[in-house]
């Protein structure tokens, strides 16, 4: 992609792209690679008039207002059954990632992640036991 000096903007095409990968989280390399273009040339195009620079940010929150929803969605269809269904390991890093939300929604660190990792093996060893034990109980039947 070499020298800058004379890229040629992008087009109006390009930049929507451009706009969208960037919404989504894509770096301007990223973004740079999938366009064939430079990150240079992206990071010029997105950053260079606050009308653009506006446009990203409402992009991003229309992106993360979606996996809102989705987020919303997925918690609302959780029930006993379906913790119940749910592996052991799943409920385990499931009740990890709700502590971390609940510690900080509530303003404490979340940097306590050797207890998490410590209950984690402590549910896998557990679970791997119960599995031996069925196994014993099959063959003694």
């Amino acid at each position: 992609m070499g020298n800058t000096k004379g890229a040629k903007p992008l087009t109006v095409k390009e930049l929507e792209t451009a706009k969208a990968l960037s919404a989504l989280g894509k770096s301007y390399r990223q973004i740079g690679l999938e366009l064939d273009r430079s990150d240079k040339t992206i990071k010029r195009a997105l950053t260079k008039t606050p009308e653009v620079i506006q446009e990203v940010k409402e992009l991003k929150k229309e992106v993360a207002d979606l996996y809102g929803d989705l987020a919303q969605r997925i918690l609302e269809s959780i029930n006993d059954e379906t913790i119940k269904e749910a592996k052991l390991r799943d409920r385990v890093i499931s009740a990890g990632v709700c502590t971390d939300k609940q510690r900080l929604i509530i303003g404490e660190s979340t940097q306590n992640i050797s207890m998490h990792v410590s209950v984690l093996a402590q549910a896998e060893e557990l679970e791997s036991m119960r599995r031996g034990t069925q196994g014993k109980n099959a063959l003694e039947s």
